[in-house]
């Protein structure tokens, strides 16, 4: 693992310190020292066919489950109008990123699961239930019908649904 500090990232106002591959226990204890505050933006793919999850995914899934605060970038493309140099309208393709929570972010990667064989389905549903086991009550009851529906509950499922799957009162 590399992990080092970089400090310039919005003009210096925030001390951020970059790590890149998986560290080790020691250095979750060094992270954990310096903050609880994780803020991650890499994409991640979960592989269609084996339904393995990259393991940097897993390792930060481990970080939430151990009482870190674990936030994601996601990026949406969209289009701009402008004008060029020759007074021509052009559009471009523009990324925006915005930071949401993990849990949104892991479920959100499941959800391309939702119209696919049972199998895959079945494996989507524990592994987001585990996530979801792991947050607090508050969080689970107010957010169950959102990640059902995320993953594919209609309307009549995703309060009994949730309840079932994500063990919700």
């Amino acid at each position: 693992m590399v992990c080092r500090a970089v400090y310039g990232e919005l003009g210096g106002e925030r001390p951020t310190v970059l790590v890149s591959g998986v560290p080790g226990v020691s250095e979750i204890q060094d992270l954990r020292r310096i903050s609880s505050i994780i803020r991650c933006r890499d994409r991640f793919v979960i592989d269609e066919g084996t339904m393995e999850e990259p393991e940097e995914l897993v390792f930060l899934r481990s970080l939430s489950y151990t009482g870190f605060t674990v936030s994601m970038s996601r990026y949406t493309r969209t289009y701009e109008q402008f004008v060029d140099d020759e007074g021509k309208e052009r559009r471009k393709a523009v990324e925006i990123e915005k930071e949401i929570g993990f849990n949104e972010y892991y479920i959100g990667l499941y959800s391309m699961f939702k119209d696919a064989a049972e199998n895959q389905k079945k494996v989507a549903l524990e592994r987001c239930a585990e996530l979801i086991s792991h947050t607090d009550a508050t969080t689970r009851a107010f957010q169950s019908t959102e990640y059902a529906r995320m993953l594919g509950g209609n309307e009549d499922c995703t309060g009994s649904c949730a309840e079932t799957i994500f063990g919700c009162p």
